[in-house]
């Protein structure tokens, strides 16, 4: 089975003199995101926030399956292009426990350059207080946001 350019295929591009013929095949294995969102070449790429192809420094792909964004239409936005692997809302998955969403509460955010899920990433840093645990240190996890902090008392607070 083929699967084309979403926007090729559909002659919605000018990019292309003739479509019935220059037909960009994917020759990759198929995301069920892709197989959701439908896929697009890369001179057919736009961000999916907002829709257009411009300002491409800033532009990422999912190393998943291909969909990019702005660094500044994610939600949250990032500051910077990351460095390294990166991958949509869709295809995320923290490397630690294999979540698929952040935290269960609004305050949870994605981690590490959008890799590791609050709980996962409060195991080594205070989410609180950004200081590194170290070997042999207590620390508590809040049965509320299931993260883990150092100085419970004063951390917990910051993180409500």
């Amino acid at each position: 089975m083929n699967h084309f350019c979403l926007v090729c295929i559909s002659g919605i591009s000018d990019k292309h003199v003739n479509t019935s013929v220059v037909l960009y095949v994917l020759c990759c294995q198929i995301s069920k995101t892709m197989l959701q969102k439908g896929w697009r070449c890369l001179d057919c790429t736009v961000c999916e926030g907002c829709g257009k192809p411009h300002d491409e420094s800033r532009l990422i792909l999912c190393d998943e399956c291909d969909i990019s964004f702005h660094i500044y239409c994610l939600d949250p936005p990032l500051d910077e292009v990351p460095q390294g692997a990166w991958k949509c809302k869709w295809c995320i998955v923290c490397v630690t426990c294999g979540a698929t969403s952040p935290g269960i509460v609004d305050s949870c955010a994605w981690q590490n350059n959008y890799s590791q899920c609050a709980k996962c990433a409060s195991l080594e840093i205070c989410p609180a207080c950004s200081v590194s645990y170290t070997d042999g240190e207590l620390i508590l996890q809040c049965s509320h946001c299931e993260r883990f902090v150092l100085h419970a008392a004063a951390c917990y607070t910051v993180l409500l």
